[in-house]
């Protein structure tokens, strides 16, 4: 189980848990204002159908050869370098393809309003799949929204359906094909110069080590350990935010480390599965910092 974050407009959204399937039961209202991601963590959000777009057309084979081309570009209005869209969705028994999209600088706008500032799988609402055998109607914001099974979209319907609407989405199912493709630009764009950084510290180091190995054997063993060490880090850098290091320290001639964080929601789950055979991996809170520690894994006699 776990939480997905339904966002309806500016201010309104909705709490809903997912099953390992990713079947919803809804939970609680939420808004803008009091919602706070520490107390409800969420994995996943949903973008409801009033703020992204969506396209359903005839079943072409030629529209499925590359899922993740933009297929509806004289619709979108805006270019494609403003968009984001999911790959495209199909199904050969309904006859149907269909994709959506939403543009960048909204999705922008909704998350500095909700203060969301981490990457989540982003699932937009027309998409949701129905597993049951009946209709599901479902109101979104002023529009009435129709889920027919293993249809891959939603229809418009009139106000007045033929079954029981509903006000929220339980029931229905993420499908995990159907999110947004949301490239990590600006973590790459991060990764790329700390990782040049890094690799010139370790030139710098197999340089001196190089110049002095016959006199200074032991440095050249310590120097090794914190090559080790910036290396270990490199491999995880990927799990911090952009901006989010304040400070790498490096201490015990390598031994140990640590990394200063700016980023209140910091977890150290991904990073203890990657680095569990090297290092001892520790968090710590000081002052709203979080302080991650490495420290070497050693044989008793060494």
């Amino acid at each position: 189980m776990y939480l997905v974050l339904r966002i309806i407009s500016e201010q309104q959204g909705e709490l809903y848990s997912a099953k390992s399937e990713g079947t919803l039961s809804f939970i609680k209202e939420v808004s803008s204002i009091n919602f706070n991601i520490k107390t409800d963590p969420i994995k996943a959000i949903i973008i409801s159908t009033n703020l992204h777009f969506w396209k359903t057309i005839g079943f072409e084979k030629d529209l499925i050869m590359e899922t993740k081309l933009f297929i509806f570009a004289n619709d979108a209005i805006s270019e494609l370098d403003q968009i984001f869209f999911t790959p495209v969705n199909s199904s050969v028994e309904l006859k149907v393809v269909t994709q959506a999209w939403i543009r960048r600088d909204k999705l922008s706008e909704i998350f500095e309003i909700w203060d969301i500032k981490r990457s989540f799988p982003i699932y937009p609402e027309a998409l949701l799949r129905n597993d049951s055998k009946e209709t599901k109607y479902i109101r979104s914001k002023d529009s009435v929204l129709a889920f027919q099974k293993n249809k891959p979209s939603a229809d418009r319907v009139a106000n007045k359906a033929d079954g029981e609407i509903q006000s929220h989405i339980s029931n229905l199912s993420i499908t995990n094909d159907a999110k947004f493709i949301i490239p990590t630009i600006e973590r790459r764009s991060l990764l790329t110069p700390l990782l040049c950084f890094l690799g010139a510290i370790l030139l710098i180091f197999n340089i001196y080590c190089y110049s002095f190995i016959d006199k200074q054997e032991e440095y050249l063993i310590k120097t090794s350990k914190i090559q080790n060490l910036l290396g270990s880090i490199s491999e995880v850098y990927a799990e911090f935010l952009p901006g989010s290091i304040k400070e790498i320290r490096i201490q015990d001639s390598g031994r140990n480390g640590s990394v200063t964080l700016l980023d209140e929601n910091f977890t150290t789950s991904v990073i203890e599965k990657k680095l569990s055979k090297k290092y001892f991996v520790e968090l710590e809170n000081n002052e709203g910092l979080k302080i991650l520690l490495l420290n070497e894994r050693v044989l008793d006699n060494d």
